[in-house]
């Protein structure tokens, strides 16, 4: 199935709908739906996803509290963070982090560190 390639090839849920060739209007939600589908959830545990890994685990590793950034987990190299950038980096380079959690921790920092060219 497309929509199953695309999550293993690393796209959001949206945009593995859209991959699949699901209509742009409500590909969020179809998106959702899909992912909570048994028999979706199955083909990609076979190919290697890793289902616990989300976008709300990625936010309940660090907070905000008192103007700086701290670290939900003890894997992190640091308890408190002066930037959310600087968290970023040490999450992406954090050995003790999942891969797939690393790289998000990468796609996310990218924005802040390369401008978009050709704008």
């Amino acid at each position: 199935m497309a929509f199953v390639r695309g999550k293993l090839d690393g796209l959001s849920n949206r945009q593995a709908v859209i991959a699949a060739g699901y209509s742009l209007a409500g590909a969020k939600q179809q998106g959702t739906n899909l992912m909570k589908h048994p028999g979706i959830r199955a083909e990609l545990l076979k190919g290697g996803f890793d289902l616990e890994i989300s976008q709300r685990a990625v936010a309940v590793m660090f907070r905000r509290s008192a103007g700086r950034w701290e670290a939900a987990s003890p894997a992190m190299p640091k308890r408190v963070y002066s930037s959310a950038i600087e968290f970023l980096v040490d999450a992406m380079n954090c050995e003790d982090l999942p891969v797939s959690l690393r790289i998000r921790f990468a796609a996310a920092l990218l924005p802040y560190q390369h401008r978009k060219m050709g704008g």
